[in-house]
């Protein structure tokens, strides 16, 4: 924002500024609409979607008279960008709309028209059933979200050929064209692997929610992913999105393939928490599939030594909070001293708090995770309050077995 304020006063004449210097204000008008994306949330994708639309629009209006050459190869450059930074933002409405509600996110007067749900009778159903209805709005807004990143991610493409004979034109044409090609494939394949989350693992073709099955969906990712990963070796998101194709919970069987992708991931980025978090998440995965043992220790340790580095770049994760707290119900398991128990039911206790604070809570109820922590928690904490046996406070034992019992109806 200050280096646009320093390029374009607000008594500066657009018309009257050079192809280059128009450019570089669009270009940063591009990045700051991909910074706000990258905030993480439903709201700064409304944000950044509001500010891509009519920078496109200009964009496009600007190229139709820009001077044949450079300046024209790199306003279409930049537009190409620009469409396939929009395709991108549609496609994280996907998994928002796994944590948050459609009423929340496409309720609010900030969504975009072609998204925005003003109806009060389709809210009030949204929030309250019947369940048929809504589930009916939910995949139609689900479909155009899809449709919005198809259509851009087609203009990013369209702009890409036509750029194809310009390339020789820019400085670094060719690592230039590279890069783009990069970009364009890990957009479709990020928004393929979301897609796959939507479905079920075996639907039929008339089943989908987006038309395709989810076998062909993840193989598609997969595909794209590794075209981008072998255009642009070494780029982190690709390999954390590489990493989850391979570890997708319906079809894993081996997650070491997957384990590889996520540390390669942190060493191309290691400031990125959602890299520390993917790994965290690896490492509690194997230990349960193998089982809570001594042997378990080390990858214990190693997943909660993760997902504290999660938390201390982004001490807003409820997720990596939730992670470390899942972790330490495991080392509970095998711990035996009892000093460092309490000190490790200490810590639970401050992560449980700290994930229920800030994980979404979609329709006011709170995360089936945490609730599954919780209960887990109780269980290794029940008979042992204060060191005491079970007989020494009967009274407090049955209370508490009481509370957990109520804890796994309610998750049920």
């Amino acid at each position: 924002e200050q280096l646009r304020i320093v390029l374009l006063p607000s008594d500066a004449n657009w018309a009257g500024l050079t192809w280059r210097k128009k450019r570089r204000i669009l270009s940063i008008d591009l990045l700051k609409a991909t910074a706000t994306a990258k905030l993480d949330t439903w709201q700064s994708t409304h944000e950044a979607v509001a500010a891509l639309l009519p920078l496109a629009e200009k964009l496009r209006t600007e190229l139709r008279s820009a001077p044949k050459g450079e300046e024209h190869a790199a306003y279409g450059e930049l537009l190409a960008h620009t469409a396939a930074q929009l395709a991108y933002t549609y496609a994280l409405y996907l998994p928002r709309l796994r944590d948050y509600t459609v009423a929340e996110v496409f309720g609010s007067a900030d969504a975009p028209e072609e998204l925005r749900v003003s109806s009060a009778s389709e809210l009030q159903v949204l929030r309250k059933g019947p369940a048929n209805e809504a589930k009916q709005i939910v995949r139609r807004l689900v479909r155009k979200v899809s449709e919005q990143h198809r259509e851009w991610l087609h203009i990013a493409e369209q702009e890409q050929r036509n750029l194809e004979e310009h390339w020789s034109e820019l400085k670094d044409g060719e690592r230039r064209k590279s890069e783009l090609d990069a970009r364009l494939q890990l957009i479709s394949g990020y928004a393929n692997y979301r897609t796959a989350e939507w479905e079920s693992s075996d639907p039929s073709q008339g089943e989908t929610v987006l038309g395709e099955t989810f076998d062909v969906q993840l193989n598609e990712a997969a595909r794209q992913l590794s075209q981008a990963d072998a255009e642009h070796p070494n780029h982190y998101l690709v390999l954390q999105l590489l990493g989850l194709v391979y570890s997708e919970p319906r079809r894993a069987r081996d997650l070491s393939i997957a384990e590889q992708y996520f540390e390669r991931a942190i060493g191309a980025n290691p400031f990125d928490p959602y890299g520390h978090e993917l790994l965290a998440d690896i490492l509690l995965r194997r230990v349960a599939a193998r089982g809570v043992d001594l042997a378990s220790r080390g990858t214990i340790e190693k997943g909660l030594a993760e997902a504290e580095q999660a938390i201390l770049q982004r001490e807003t994760s409820g997720a990596a909070h939730l992670l470390r707290a899942e972790l330490l119900t495991m080392l509970l398991e095998i711990e035996r001293d009892g000093t460092k128990r309490r000190e490790l039911r200490a810590a639970l206790s401050q992560h449980i708090d700290q994930a229920a604070r800030f994980l979404p809570q979609a329709f006011g109820r709170p995360d089936p995770d945490l609730t599954w922590v919780r209960a887990v928690a109780a269980t290794r904490q029940l008979g042992e309050e204060d060191g005491k046996s079970p007989t020494t406070k009967p009274h407090g034992f049955d209370s508490k077995k009481k509370d957990l019992e109520k804890m796994v109806d309610d998750l049920i």
